[in-house]
């Protein structure tokens, strides 16, 4: 689904997946989640970007403090030079101000 050609599919996956993850095993949350929300913060559609960003932090607890540093801060770090001014916004306001 987060291949789809409708860039609404692949915002809504995200989310899914996203709303999903608190009941995932720990394996599939390892495999799963952050190539999914990565994938979404590549996405050229903003809304999916934002789905991405919105799902990290949704999600945060599920990743040890290794994963963060190595797996999730590089991956998200990207939307500090986003194109678009409003993921930009969107992050700081997510990872900076609390």
């Amino acid at each position: 689904m987060q291949m789809d050609p409708e860039a609404s599919i692949r915002t809504n996956s995200c989310i899914l997946i996203g709303r999903l993850s608190p009941s995932l095993g720990y394996n599939t949350k390892r495999k799963v989640l952050v190539p999914a929300f990565s994938r979404a913060l590549k996405d050229s559609f903003v809304h999916a970007r934002v789905a991405g960003l919105m799902a990290f932090m949704a999600s945060v607890d599920v990743f040890d403090v290794e994963e963060l540093a190595t797996k999730v801060m590089p991956n998200i770090s990207g939307c500090m030079i986003d194109k678009e001014k409003w993921v930009i916004l969107f992050f700081y306001s997510l990872y900076c101000d609390g």
